[in-house]
């Protein structure tokens, strides 16, 4: 049956969307300013007119301190700052060289002295290594350790997984291993399908998982933070890292820069086991520009209108070293007498027929089967002979192929408005080693992330930010004769297999001991998710209080076409009771020890929303310590098919399930409260020892192993 929405919860869902509405994105990609200025016997200072200046944009924001002498400047783009500070009798103080990285909150506190506002006091400095007034556990990585640090791969998630509480994921267990070149991260005992990646706060989890669709160009990573633990209620939806990446964005001055990365095999050594060094030509390559956009004679877009481009290919050509073990020629008219390694045969080859040993331990030819005679034929003969465990030595070529671009234009309209607009694109093409002719894979992925954002200064203490941004990943993987007109009765004379047109290839045959032929019995895959994205939050700035509350909504959407067995396989070991008690000698006569068969490939079509609200209050109780209050609901809809074509098993009844479109496929979840607790306490009054601390509840929304178990279910894909 359906499951509606209780209708206290869609009173409070439409109270808090109308609330909301005209607010803005959870995932900041801003930091703030903040501080208490003092005269120079510790009294605060109240009125004291303080500005952040961005010096690369030219950028100008202030505040005036409250009557706690408190101020704060919230919703600042990361870059680098003056901040100065002036009140009717006394100096004007300056401080220079701070640096404001992402979701960062500096402290920078003055000391002002009486004099004349003519007189100045200028102070040159970075911001405090401590952070002072919150209880997030985070990293952050700027573009220096991006681009200097030696990254294998140039992959800056190398970098996340340095990080204390980070642990790399399991290589090869998931997705990761091709979108994130196979690097993952664990961040304090969660799943690399438990974490949240955001590019710019705009969403870049693949759909129902929850990994990255693509890696960023170091050179286009301003920086990153990595948030592990006790984030606040801003941020949701999984219980693992936070990783928000921010893109550069140009400046007032034109920077730019050009690469190649190389990796070649006559640097490498050679494998024990092989007979030469394989092939290795490695090349990453790109460049990037940024600066003002500027149209001679037309537009002069110093101060206003900015741009950033990059671009970066990849080019690997390796070579994968297979030891392979194939039927020897002998074998294949059915001389058995021997192992593929020459050695004699010490068993006995049974004839099914009459249970005595064929003598000689040869199967008659006229014995064997015209399908194994033609399945033969795509078996080479070994290459290789006196090796215990294989016969075949082959380097097969390994290509892989990507290209990424990455555009991004920041626009300020007044000193009230700005908005930035980016989109990025990644291409994978990446082909498995062919190692027995014509039996290879190929796998691509193409990316796309869209975003545009819009942030408004009602008044320095009001500011509103809003962002729609859209992410689709679509991965195919499929085989050389997908799509054509291979057809498995006419080449290889067994019949009764429908595969045909997108799932058209090679039956899967394996043979106990020697090296399986035929195409992936789990191809072709062709899955395009995409999630459309919409955030508000609004930032009010009331004495003490830092406000901040907000919506989250995501609209999913991932559709899966993926061959399930529909080539058929066939085992062939050495206890088949009907057989001769040889896996090869079973395989001459046609005698499998097991068959599977699909009947049609796996389709789904599946939805869901997730809407996240949420409401903090940074709390400065004292000039020495900090509450982090925040609350967070989180609502999943419930996962459906739109068209019907999953089912299920009911294990108490024994009886299947089958899902009508639109039917929701588990019971919903209506309980997702979400508080946030945090204390940052300055024993000192300095920036140099904070003691912090939290609570807090984190929901997963984690569909992944649901994802693949629906669409292999009878009658859709029955075996």
């Amino acid at each position: 049956m359906k499951h509606a929405i209780p209708p206290r919860n869609l009173v409070l869902l439409a109270f808090l969307a109308a609330l909301l509405a005209p607010l803005a994105t959870p995932q900041a990609t801003t930091g703030a300013i903040l501080g208490t200025v003092t005269d120079a016997s510790g009294a605060v200072v109240p009125g004291v007119r303080v500005k952040a200046i961005d010096t690369d944009i030219g950028l100008v924001r202030e505040a005036v301190t409250n009557e706690l002498g408190g101020y704060t400047i919230s919703n600042l783009p990361i870059g680098s700052y003056r901040l100065t500070a002036n009140a009717p009798a006394f100096e004007t103080f300056v401080r220079e060289g701070l640096q404001l990285h992402v979701q960062e909150t500096a402290r920078i506190d003055f000391t002002m002295k009486l004099g004349s506002t003519s007189a100045k006091v200028t102070v040159t400095g970075a911001a405090p290594l401590v952070s002072t007034d919150d209880s997030t556990l985070k990293h952050l990585i700027d573009n220096q350790a991006a681009t200097d640090l030696p990254l294998n791969g140039r992959n800056f998630v190398a970098l996340a997984q340095m990080q204390p509480g980070v642990l790399p994921g399991i290589p090869g267990e998931s997705l990761d291993t091709l979108l994130g070149n196979g690097l993952a991260i664990w961040a304090n005992g969660q799943r690399e399908f438990n974490n949240e990646w955001t590019l710019d706060g705009a969403n870049m989890n693949i759909g129902f998982y929850s990994w990255n669709s693509f890696n960023p160009s170091p050179d286009a990573i301003q920086e990153f933070t990595l948030q592990t633990g006790m984030y606040s209620a801003e941020f949701g939806f999984q219980s693992g890292a936070n990783v928000n990446i921010v893109i550069k964005s140009g400046t007032n001055q034109f920077h730019g820069v050009m690469y190649e990365y190389l990796q070649n095999s006559d640097m490498n050594a050679r494998n024990y086991f092989a007979a030469a060094i394989p092939v290795l030509h490695q090349n990453q390559f790109g460049g990037a520009i940024g600066g003002p956009l500027w149209l001679p004679k037309l537009y002069n877009g110093k101060d206003k209108t900015f741009f950033f481009f990059n671009y970066e290919g990849y080019r690997n050509r390796t070579q994968s070293l297979g030891l392979l073990t194939m039927p020897t020629a002998a074998q294949r008219t059915g001389d058995l007498s021997h192992t593929f390694s020459g050695a004699p045969y010490t068993g006995a080859i049974l004839d099914p027929l009459s249970k005595t040993p064929f003598p000689g331990g040869i199967v008659p030819s006229s014995r064997i089967t015209p399908q194994a005679q033609k399945l033969l034929a795509y078996y080479p003969l070994p290459n290789t002979l006196g090796a215990a465990t294989y016969n075949d030595y082959v380097l097969a070529a390994v290509p892989n192929n990507t290209d990424e671009a990455i555009a991004r234009v920041d626009q300020r309209i007044g000193n009230s408005d700005t908005i930035f607009a980016h989109y990025a694109q990644n291409v994978i093409f990446k082909p498995s080693a062919e190692l027995v002719p014509t039996f290879h894979s190929t796998t691509g992925v193409t990316a796309h992330n869209a975003a545009i954002n819009y942030n408004h200064i009602f008044t320095p203490r009001t500011l509103n930010d809003f962002q729609v941004s859209f992410n689709r990943s679509t991965v195919t993987t499929t085989d050389t004769r997908d799509g054509t007109n291979f057809n498995i009765e006419q080449a290889l004379g067994i019949p009764g297999i429908p595969a045909s047109g997108k799932t058209a290839g090679f039956p899967s045959i394996g043979i106990l001991n020697y090296t399986g032929i035929g195409d992936s019995t789990g191809d072709p895959v062709i899955q395009p998710d995409e999630v459309w994205q919409f955030t508000d939050n609004l930032t009010l700035e009331r004495g003490a209080h830092h406000f901040k509350l907000g919506i989250d909504f995501w609209h999913d959407r991932s559709d899966r076409f993926q061959g399930v067995n529909v080539r058929g396989s066939f085992t062939f070991v050495n206890n088949n009771p009907a057989g001769t008690g040889n896996s090869l000698g079973d395989f001459l006569l046609g005698l499998p020890n097991q068959t599977a068969l699909g009947q049609a490939p796996g389709q789904e079509h599946l939805r869901n929303e997730r809407y996240g609200l949420y409401f903090l209050d940074d709390w400065k109780v004292t000039p020495k310590l900090t509450l982090n209050l925040g609350l967070r609901y989180e609502l999943a809809t419930v996962l459906s098919d739109t068209r019907g074509t999953v089912a299920n098993f009911n294990f108490l009844t024994g009886q299947p399930i089958y899902y009508r479109p639109g039917q929701g496929i588990y019971s919903p979840f209506y309980a997702g409260w979400a508080p946030r607790f945090g204390f940052a306490y300055r024993p000192f009054g300095g920036d140099k020892t904070v003691i912090r601390g939290g609570y807090g509840i984190f929901y997963n929304i984690d569909l992944n192993g649901l994802f693949f178990g629906v669409d292999n279910n009878p009658p859709f894909a029955a075996q």
